[in-house]
């Protein structure tokens, strides 16, 4: 333990007297960092502006959301049944009378951040890491276009979540961990193990709007287990589809009768 102190107290010596290699050092550091990240958004921008559905990236053609904008850094870090940034019954209720009244389809889903899954592997457990969740309604998710897998190749989401205690997840984190069809997992709030019933292509929510998505993958999970997961019930995001016949402008003016929704969620 004395020669951990002596490393430690050294090395921080070394750091406090040679400050301008230090301060060059972190600056390589965040510079390869800043890097990365400009790459990767870059890569995101273009196969979006080439290759992308506006409406499913979007959830929609109105995406309402009650969590904090951050720009392609959205995320919600739930504080489970105290959380504030949900929408509340009476504004669900609200949103499926309009969108009824619009002859549109909706979908009502939730974003959290702060969820860990842990691979349970034959020989014990595996690294946890935080992951995009998103808690949704599988009968409606896809609305604004279908979400097919990889594997079991061609099946959709209403399937693949069919069964009890099942989870899909990305290509991208499937590939970074490992994993694959069959395999049980570990979601943190909750002793109960998730199996994974099937794997979407990454781009399904990697894009420019979701860049956490994009590095580190995303699972989907039926909204159901929330209160499994001690999350709120309530959903964060609602997705709106409105007839294909309407323009740009009348899309726009709908949107704007849904602002009082952001300010009484």
């Amino acid at each position: 333990m004395r020669r951990l102190f002596f490393y430690l107290r050294h090395a921080t010596t070394n750091l406090r007297h040679s400050g301008h290699w230090t301060v060059f050092a972190v600056f390589c550091v965040a510079a390869g960092v800043a890097t990365v990240v400009a790459l990767r958004s870059l890569g995101l921008s273009i196969t979006d502006s080439l290759l992308g559905n506006l409406r499913q990236y979007n959830h929609g053609d109105i995406l309402l959301s009650a969590i904090p904008n951050l720009g392609p850094f959205n995320g919600a870090f739930q504080r489970g049944a105290d959380e504030p940034s949900i929408f509340r019954e009476r504004t669900q209720q609200f949103a499926r009378d309009w969108t009824a009244q619009h002859d549109g389809q909706l979908t009502m889903f939730t974003l959290v951040n702060n969820v860990q899954m842990t691979p349970i592997g034959v020989s014990g457990m595996g690294r946890p890491q935080f992951i995009s969740t998103y808690l949704i309604d599988p009968q409606t998710f896809d609305i604004s276009g279908p979400i097919t897998a990889v594997d079991p190749a061609g099946r959709r989401l209403p399937e693949l979540l069919a069964g009890e205690f099942t989870i899909v997840i990305s290509q991208s984190l499937a590939d970074s961990q490992r994993l694959k069809v069959g395999d049980p997992v570990r979601l943190s709030g909750t002793e109960q193990p998730f199996t994974i019933s099937g794997i979407v292509p990454s781009e399904s929510e990697a894009n420019i709007n979701n860049i956490l998505a994009s590095f580190f993958g995303f699972i989907y999970i039926d909204r159901r287990y929330a209160e499994t997961l001690q999350l709120n019930t309530n959903p964060n995001q609602i997705g709106i589809v409105l007839p294909d016949t309407l323009t740009s402008e009348e899309i726009r003016a709908a949107a704007n009768e849904l602002t009082p929704m952001y300010l009484h969620p």
